[in-house]
């Protein structure tokens, strides 16, 4: 709501799409809203529901999975063909806004286990789009720290939205900007066997 509020401030329509468990409600919905004006940027905000946190029972696991990986993957594949019929690609925006602790999960303070496979979902459209100039969707993993407060949230996310950092994931916490490289090192040669 705090990312919405702030949207809007900005003078963007925003619509919320409130994941169910039953990812062809999701659709009809897009669906919907999509006739009323295309939807250029798609935020994924599910790792962020009040009732990510799920013990050891087997259905609450199996409900939360479907409402947190299954419906938004499924949700992004239509949006995505929205996008092509409307030649749209490289106009649009998604991000996912995980929940690995602000630090894309190193510390493993995790609080939205959902967070992995939505962070997967963008790395995969990121090899399948965004190498391609044609289509040039810009996707993102934003990742918070769980004390985060959600203004802070939504000013990080609007931050990378109106930037043109080019970093696929992107951490948080103490309200600090995070980025995880790949830096080459030699091995030992004792490391070798």
């Amino acid at each position: 709501l705090a990312l919405r509020d702030q949207l809007q401030a900005s003078g963007a329509t925003v619509f919320i799409i409130r994941p169910g468990i039953d990812p062809e409600d999701s659709v009809s919905e897009l669906n919907r809203l999509w006739e009323q004006q295309p939807i250029s940027h798609l935020f994924l905000m599910t790792p962020h529901d009040g009732d990510v946190m799920v013990g050891a029972d087997e259905i609450l696991f199996d409900q939360r999975c479907r409402r947190g990986v299954l419906v938004p993957f499924v949700l992004c594949q239509q949006w995505i063909r929205l996008l092509k019929k409307a030649s749209m690609l490289d106009k649009a925006t998604l991000y996912a806004c995980t929940a690995l602790g602000g630090d894309l999960g190193i510390s493993g303070n995790v609080a939205a286990i959902e967070s992995g496979g939505l962070t997967g979902l963008i790395k995969s459209l990121h090899i399948e789009f965004a190498h391609n100039l044609e289509n040039g969707i810009r996707v993102k993993a934003i990742d918070f720290d769980s004390q985060e407060s959600a203004n802070t949230m939504a000013t990080a996310i609007c931050r990378e939205l109106a930037g043109n950092a080019p970093n696929l994931e992107v951490g948080y916490t103490g309200g600090k900007r995070h980025v995880a490289q790949i830096v080459a090192q030699p091995l030992e040669s004792s490391e070798l066997r």
